[in-house]
């Protein structure tokens, strides 16, 4: 198999896996958004928004070329030790576990 041949493969897989999410998440809150916010599409708006995030993030990461990660990957690697450190000690507790910082209206 070709390297395009493979990427289409994959992209194939990726648009499949995405059409089925969102099925899947406008299934399940068609109708409490309705009822909740009055509005049956909310949800799944806040859905496609995440999506669109995630896909500009991907390919904004697809731009970085490989050794230049390659350089970085102890720092990288030491940052992410230290962010799991931080969020121990100073993340929000929810449900008696340490896993979000929150910042304003926004929790990462």
């Amino acid at each position: 198999m070709t390297d395009r041949a493979l990427r289409r493969l994959l992209l194939v897989i990726i648009a499949t896996l995405l059409s089925i999410g969102c099925v899947a998440v406008y299934s399940a809150t068609a109708i409490p958004s309705a009822i909740t916010y009055g509005q049956g599409l909310r949800l799944f708006g806040h859905h496609l928004v995440a999506i669109g995030v995630g896909l500009s993030a991907g390919l904004g990461c697809l731009a970085i070329p490989h050794h230049a990660l390659r350089r970085c990957a102890k720092l990288l690697m030491l940052l992410s030790v230290g962010g799991l450190v931080a969020v121990r000690l100073f993340g929000q507790e929810v449900n008696g576990a340490h896993r979000w910082f929150r910042l304003g209206l926004l929790s990462i």
